[in-house]
């Protein structure tokens, strides 16, 4: 489907339903639209690649993330922008990284600290192919003198979480996105009660940056009063 095309049946859907019900439709339509591209192309991987090698670029160059101390980043699957490269630069530059896990039948995320790349490489992929850490364990971090060694790291016994104190920057996903900053996503509503969570408690939001591929991008999204804009999209 080319990008007209799309755009003018995403009107149409946005003139003809409410909110709620045109969410569910444009989900479908994207995804469709996503995986016919997967399949067409035959080389995703490198249109993947390329776009997400530019975002990534444009990202870390941003005043929002040189600034940031302390983050939160997602961890990507095949259909996102690659943060991999995100990530790791924003350890090794020494930032609290934090990053979400999902419990199969929770309505909320929790965002665990990340505390070292020896740590991001053992987490494993597990709901919706996300790497994240085990659900099985308390919020907890790898012990800091294993994770500078060779040695095979140990949990720590000190929790680590981010509610002791505020994030300055959230790096969010989404299944598509409007460059004026109108964020669908997958329709678990996850970023959107951590958002509105987060600014019950501290009384403010974090600065939130989306990340898209081209063919996330879309003319217009339907809106509800509980869903959260980014403030900035960086696209490819």
């Amino acid at each position: 489907m080319s990008g007209m095309k799309m755009i003018d049946k995403n009107a149409a859907i946005l003139m003809s339903n409410t909110p709620h019900l045109a969410k569910k439709i444009l989900r479908k339509e994207i995804r469709g639209l996503i995986a016919q591209q997967m399949a067409a192309e035959g080389n995703w991987e490198n249109i993947r690649e390329k776009e997400s090698a530019s975002v990534v670029k444009k990202l870390v160059s941003s005043e929002r993330f040189l600034n940031a101390k302390r983050l939160s980043i997602y961890i990507s699957n095949e259909q996102e922008i690659c943060t991999d490269d995100v990530v790791r630069k924003a350890l090794r530059e020494g930032k609290e990284v934090f990053i979400p896990r999902f419990k199969k039948g929770a309505e909320r995320m929790e965002m665990l600290r990340l505390e070292s790349e020896t740590e991001f490489d053992s987490l494993e992929s597990t709901l919706w192919g996300i790497r994240q850490h085990p659900a099985h364990l308390s919020p907890t971090a790898f012990d800091e003198t294993h994770a500078k060694s060779n040695v095979t790291p140990k949990l720590s016994q000190t929790p680590k979480t981010f509610i002791t104190e505020p994030l300055d920057l959230v790096v969010m996903p989404g299944l598509a996105f409007t460059t004026s900053g109108k964020r669908l996503g997958h329709g678990r509503g996850f970023y959107d009660r951590f958002l509105n969570d987060y600014a019950q408690k501290y009384e403010t939001a974090p600065k939130t940056i989306g990340l898209a591929l081209k063919v996330q991008l879309v003319d217009d999204l339907p809106m509800e009063s509980k869903d959260r804009m980014v403030d900035l999209l960086i696209h490819a």
